[in-house]
């Protein structure tokens, strides 16, 4: 035979089931890594569809046990928020978020730097009782840790939260309950029978205004921005009803009360003023986290810095404050594995601003690294470095124990001047790698490494911390005299590490020795990538860049020791390589992934990817093909999206825009999956990580209130100015039934009945594993897909004889239960295969009638029947359809024709459910050969066909680029021909 075949993972992600939006007390933009696990790769016309959301945290009420100032008996933190409650007052601390401290801080203007960050609105309550005692409500899960300061007898540990808070007696009669609602902060005043309601009056400090606007909501404006407080609902309730009682606002300067219409003095009256920032700021980020992580077990840790809870001074009441409280505190907040429950939020921080840039996990501790601007940064006997060190900000690294309630060590890293901590990664010996930039010449470096004299501006650095935090293996500066930072690491083997950063000079340390890529400084700035050894030596260094300015935001590596980076660049003549995606710049700055080769002597691919306006890449992954899994920021309502993407149109947002999540095969060439995520206002994705069994996380941050969350999530509200997302996709490879990121082989046996799935490794056979058997012969596999949008593939069958058809709902092997479909009575219509051919990320149904030669489209919605396309008749019966898979590379389902008279091949390719073409391919002459599938089993991104010959028991699979045949690849023989290939199709 001249050239035989293989099977397709059918590129839908319509199995691309799910989103988890996790909004965690703040975090704008994370990182998100994973123990550096290579896992999937999904195919081209795969659908992502939301379908699992972590949720986001509901408003956490903390008692008062010493973490702030005695006035305060209750504490509410959250993105862009801290809400501090007493007996007669409630203050609410804003905060925009300083974007210098995270991955966008390369897109900030002068005027942005210049905005105020800060703003204290205080709310007295006019005349309340002093002594009036609030108390918590309905625990929640999860406990608050503070680890504040430099002595540990003073840090609050193990704290619990609460859902609500009511305080009994404010006035005579007349208690209030706060809780939070959504974004929303709701503060209820509930007057007993008799009470006067005229006795509740606000007095509102630190506003720049105040004015009631023609819905009678109460507008605050601050130096951020406006807060809104709704019209009053007043209310009592009646007979087990909620009747509605006639309320506004009456304000007189900065006093605001309530005028209240008729109601019944006999009953209890609520007042429900509804506390919003959705305006606030005008949808600005207010809040930064630089990194997530999935731990071993499955759990997500987050890491950012919020506002602090310290009382502001007089001052900050001051209409006209721009300032006068800091940041506050570095967190980390670990949530299980199914994001529905708080494990621990804990708070690690001076007197002065503490953030954290970055985060990794070792045997469930977590390891931050960050910079803190005070000397009273906790630290630990026997660290490092117990001493701040000077300048605006010095580096810290701690790692916080399992139950996160105390530091394992902490230690601040830096020298006089300003030192930045942006990156970490950890051994699995448990040695911490540090990158970032220093200003300062006295960084601590060690002897025997790349360089050790500070070269001006700022450098680059790597640090080798031991487990202990104890004491630094190596230590070394890289740069030149101008501007140098490491912005991310990762590690590879024999403890080498590879660090991506920005240099803005021509001084950069390369090293050309090796035939590095390049050696030359392009102008503006430039991206540079580094590779050191185990004791702190480069490797290699090189340049990667255009005349215009350059970022590297993010590094993975392949198992190969090439190195993937992504960030952003302005230079049209970035470097590209020929056949790469996209070799054209598309007008303001671009996203680009390049791959660079082990050495870094050549480029095997690099592309921009991003459409007119501005695009970001600020975090990428890859599975264990090479694909590579990309998120970031874009503008562009032409950024690149895929055929039954998720989301194919821009949502809006005016600074970042949308999110988008891009998958790129190992080649760089083809884009199998694009799309946006987002609302009508600001979001971002700083993060990608695959994980096991199809499922790929994103995390970012949503300035959105519409953006996307599902039914059953923890919290599916949009909680403040910016909330953090997780967003969890689960793409099955087609055909994948082991969750192994390989696509199987399903074959059925018409003597026995028997079924069975072949567990494949690539090209290879692993093991067999049986399914149900179906005795009645006349039932027929047509295909396998993801019918019930669970992340796994189903079963689909037709019986030939009663023209019953079916789904086998399935959870790898194993049938779960099974779903009806529609019957056809005509039996000569038989299925054919599957694929969203409509493009809703719904697998849709392809039927061929072998007495009248047509052939049609069943679209559908999971299993239900929505309706019949057409497709073009085909009268010759000899031409069988052999599956259906992208063969163009533009994420739409082709179909794969044979001839089993004349051994012709051919296929149509489709604009959806259109046909466009008809190529021909390599005819195999020999008719016992047949199609038994397609899928992706070389991992490629592109799908091969598998074969077998009746008559021998051979089987084969023809790798395929494209429609072109590239080679054969013989798997081994089935000699019993009543077993028959069933899927994947």
């Amino acid at each position: 035979m001249a050239m035989i075949p293989r099977p397709f993972h059918k590129r839908t992600l319509s199995g691309l089931s799910a989103v988890a939006l996790l909004a965690t007390l703040l975090l704008i933009g994370a990182h998100i890594t994973q123990a550096r696990t290579a896992a999937e790769r999904p195919a081209p016309n795969t659908q992502a569809r939301i379908g699992e959301t972590f949720g986001k945290l509901p408003m956490r009420f903390e008692p008062n046990v010493g973490q702030t100032d005695s006035r305060v008996q209750y504490v509410s933190r959250g993105p862009g928020y801290s809400l501090l409650l007493g007996p007669t007052e409630a203050v609410v601390l804003l905060g925009r978020a300083d974007r210098s401290k995270s991955k966008l801080r390369s897109s900030m203007t002068a005027a942005e730097q210049s905005e105020p960050k800060t703003a204290a609105i205080r709310m007295r309550l006019v005349g309340a009782n002093p002594k009036a005692r609030l108390t918590g409500k309905d625990v929640l899960p999860g406990k608050v840790n503070y680890l504040a300061g430099k002595d540990a007898g003073k840090w609050h540990t193990d704290v619990d939260t609460f859902e609500r808070v009511e305080a009994r007696g404010v006035w005579p009669g007349i208690d209030m309950v706060y809780y939070g609602n959504g974004r929303q902060l709701e503060y209820d005043f509930v007057a007993a029978p008799g009470a006067d309601p005229g006795r509740i009056a606000l007095d509102i400090s630190g506003a720049r205004s105040l004015r009631l606007d023609g819905n009678g909501d109460l507008i605050i404006a601050t130096a951020l921005g406006e807060m809104r407080q709704h019209r009053p609902v007043v209310y009592q309730q009646i007979g087990g009803q909620k009747r509605q009682v006639a309320g506004r606002y009456v304000l007189n300067g900065r006093k605001v009360g309530f005028a209240v219409g008729e109601y019944d003095r006999s009953l209890p009256l609520v007042i429900d003023p509804i506390l919003s920032y959705s305006t606030f700021a005008g949808g600005s980020n207010q809040d930064v986290g630089n990194d997530v992580v999935l731990g071993s077990d499955g759990s997500v840790y987050i890491a950012g810095y919020t506002l602090s809870t310290n009382y502001p001074v007089a001052s900050a009441y001051d209409g006209g404050f721009n300032g006068g409280f800091d940041f506050g505190d570095a967190f980390v907040t670990k949530l299980d594995a199914n994001g529905a429950t708080v494990v621990y939020s804990t708070y690690v921080g001076g007197s002065g601003d503490d953030f954290a840039s970055d985060l990794a996990v070792l045997n469930n501790e977590a390891i931050v690294v960050g910079s803190t601007g005070l000397s009273d940064f906790p630290t630990t006997a026997n660290a490092f470095d117990t001493s701040f060190n000077g300048g605006p900000y010095d580096g810290f690294i701690f790692k916080l124990n399992a139950a996160g309630n105390g530091l394992v060590f902490s230690t601040f890293l830096g020298g006089t001047l300003e030192d930045n901590a942006n990156g970490v990664a950890v051994g699995s010996g448990g040695g911490i790698y540090v990158t970032g930039n220093t200003g300062s010449f006295d960084f601590p470096v060690t002897d025997g490494v790349a360089d050790t004299s500070f070269n001006g501006g700022s450098d680059l650095f790597v640090t080798r911390l031991e487990a202990a935090g104890n004491a630094i293996r190596y230590s070394t500066f890289t740069g030149g005299t101008l501007a140098d930072s490491g912005n991310d690491i990762v590690l590879g083997a024999s403890e080498n590490v590879y660090v991506v950063g920005t240099t803005s000079g021509a001084g950069y340390p390369v090293i050309p020795n090796p035939g590095v890529y390049d050696v030359s400084f392009n102008g503006g700035f430039d991206v540079v990538v580094t590779r050191f050894n185990d004791v702190g030596v480069r490797v290699y260094s090189t340049y990667l860049g255009g005349t215009g300015q350059d970022s590297g935001n993010a590094i993975a590596l392949g198992s190969d020791g090439s190195v993937y980076v992504t960030g952003s660049t302005a230079s049209p003549d970035f470097p590209t390589t020929s056949g790469a995606y996209d070799t054209s710049f598309n007008l303001l700055p671009d996203a680009f992934v390049t791959r660079l080769n082990a050495g870094a002597t050549a480029l095997i691919y690099s592309t921009f990817l991003g459409g007119t306006l501005g695009d970001v890449g600020l975090g990428i992954t890859l599975d264990s093909a090479g694909s590579a899994y990309l998120t970031g920021s874009t503008l562009s309502t032409n950024f690149p999206v895929t055929f039954g993407a998720y989301d194919t149109s821009y949502n809006g947002g005016t600074s970042f825009g949308d999110v988008f999540v891009s998958k790129l095969n190992v080649l760089g060439d083809r884009l199998l999956y694009s799309t946006f995520i987002g609302g009508a206002t600001d979001d971002y994705g700083s993060s990608v990580v695959v994980g096991s069994g199809g499922r790929i996380f994103i995390a970012g941050a949503t300035a959105s209130t519409k953006y996307p969350t599902t039914s059953g999530a923890y919290d599916t509200s949009f909680d403040a100015v910016t909330d953090v997302f997780v967003s969890r996709f689960l793409v099955p490879v087609d055909g994948d039934f082991g969750a192994n990121d390989n696509a199987d082989i399903v074959w059925r046996n018409f003597g026995s009945g028997a079924n069975t799935v072949w567990g494949m490794n690539g090209t290879a056979f692993s093991a067999s594993v049986p399914l149900e058997t179906v005795g009645d012969l006349n039932w027929r596999i047509g295909g396998t897909d993801d019918f019930n949008a669970d992340g796994k593939l189903d079963i689909l069958w037709r019986n030939q004889a009663t023209g019953q058809n079916s789904v086998w709902l399935m959870d790898g092997t194993t049938r779960t239960s099974t779903a009806t479909l529609t019957a056809v009575a005509d039996l000569n219509w038989q299925i054919q295969g599957s694929g969203d051919y409509t493009g809703d990320g719904k697998p849709d149904i392809l039927w061929r009638n072998f007495t009248t030669g047509a052939n049609t489209i069943w679209k559908m919605n999971g299993t239900d029947f929505v309706e019949s396309i057409a497709l073009p008749a085909v009268s010759d019966p000899n031409w069988r359809i052999g599956g259906s898979a992208d063969f163009t590379g533009d994420s739409k389902p082709d179909i794969l024709w044979r001839n089993q008279a004349t051994g012709a091949n051919t296929v149509w390719t489709m604009d959806g459910t259109a046909f466009v073409a008809s190529v021909t391919l390599s005819a195999v002459a020999d008719l016992n050969w047949r199609i038994g599938g397609t899928a992706d089993y070389n991992r490629d991104g592109k799908p091969d066909i598998l074969w077998r010959n009746y008559a021998t028991g051979a089987n084969s699979i023809w790798i395929m680029n494209g429609t072109t045949f590239v080679s054969s690849v013989a798997l081994q023989a089935v000699s019993d021909l009543k077993w028959e290939i069933q899927a994947p199709r």
